[in-house]
């Protein structure tokens, strides 16, 4: 039964992992306010200075009451949450944006190619569909050096560092809210958005280079929320 009735469903594959990523930069985005909320009030204390020197394993022979000591490992302990939702959401958000743009080049090719085409097209990689696909129906291409497409290749060297990242663990730091290894990573908001803006940017730019109206949910007037960001 359930079988049957997923079968009817309109839902574009396409839609569904940019929904996805819509949702998962909006939860990073709101895990990171939170965050960066907390280590605010945190670094506000005037006697946090105190607390790193004594956190340091006695090298330096500072005191620090116990109800500071109590206070502080509380704070980190809460920010731990929405620091790991942050980071989650925002590698997720990479991810499905390269989902989108893999099935969304690769069934217009579908739609548009002959089959011999088809198969050959098959064989490039990623971003070499993107270059191609207008030029294989004579059409103007995109421009490699400039945006979307630049930033579009940005987004796969995202994607390939996270999936081959060895794993680096990560000391915590309470007022370092950037660490230099997530920025190598693209897990910051800055990235996240750009990811999302440039797969819909993609996907406007090539339908309009192939003369064809893009999707309508990649027009839906509820996505351009993302800019507000």
């Amino acid at each position: 039964m359930i079988k049957e009735f997923r079968s009817f469903s309109t839902l574009d594959v396409s839609e569904m992992f940019f929904q996805s990523a819509l949702t998962n930069c909006f939860i990073a985005i709101k895990n990171n306010e939170n965050s960066n909320k907390k280590i605010s009030e945190l670094v506000s204390n005037s006697w946090l200075d105190k607390y790193e020197v004594w956190n340091c394993e006695g090298e330096i022979d500072t005191e620090c009451s116990n109800n500071n000591v109590t206070y502080v490992e509380g704070e980190k302990n809460k920010n731990k949450e929405p620091s790991r939702i942050f980071l989650q959401a925002t590698a997720a958000t990479h991810i499905f944006c390269i989902a989108v743009l893999e099935r969304y080049i690769n069934k217009t090719a579908q739609t548009l190619l002959i089959k011999s085409k088809i198969e050959y097209f098959e064989k490039f990689s990623l971003e070499e569909k993107w270059l191609l696909l207008p030029l294989f129906l004579s059409k103007k291409g995109f421009v490699p050096d400039q945006k979307p497409f630049q930033n579009f290749s940005e987004l796969i060297k995202i994607k390939n560092a996270l999936v081959h990242d060895k794993g680096q663990k990560i000391p915590y730091d309470i007022k370092n809210g950037e660490v230099d290894v997530y920025k190598s990573l693209g897990l910051t908001i800055e990235d996240a958005v750009r990811s999302v803006k440039t797969t819909k940017e993609m996907i406007e730019k090539i339908a309009k280079l192939i003369e064809q109206e893009p999707p309508a949910w990649i027009k839906d007037p509820s996505h351009d929320t993302i800019e507000l960001r």
